[in-house]
């Protein structure tokens, strides 16, 4: 199954690029991609991504599937189809 990810602003900057395609397994979840994009560019997109416990997002990462927040949906559990396309972005934030 391909599946499109787009990256921006830190992120973007870390992968390389603006957008990939990834192949995974039928049964793939948004979390199956971040921890294949943390396998292929390492700890410092892992630390951007994920908590301490890497168990959840940040509180500042957002993850659009098809343009609708995965928060909404089955959060990283969300399955992944054919041809999804996911945004992660990292979400400004200032004082």
């Amino acid at each position: 199954m391909l599946v499109k990810v787009k990256s921006y602003a830190i992120l973007r900057e870390i992968i390389g690029k603006e957008s990939l395609r990834i192949i995974v397994d039928k049964n793939a979840t948004v979390l199956t991609v971040l921890e294949d994009l943390v396998d292929r560019y390492g700890e410092r997109l892992e630390k951007e991504i994920f908590n301490e416990a890497k168990t959840t997002l940040r509180e500042y990462v957002a993850i659009l599937l098809n343009g609708k927040n995965i928060q909404y949906i089955n959060g990283l559990d969300t399955q992944l189809n054919h041809e999804d396309q996911l945004v992660i972005l990292p979400i400004l934030r200032g004082g």
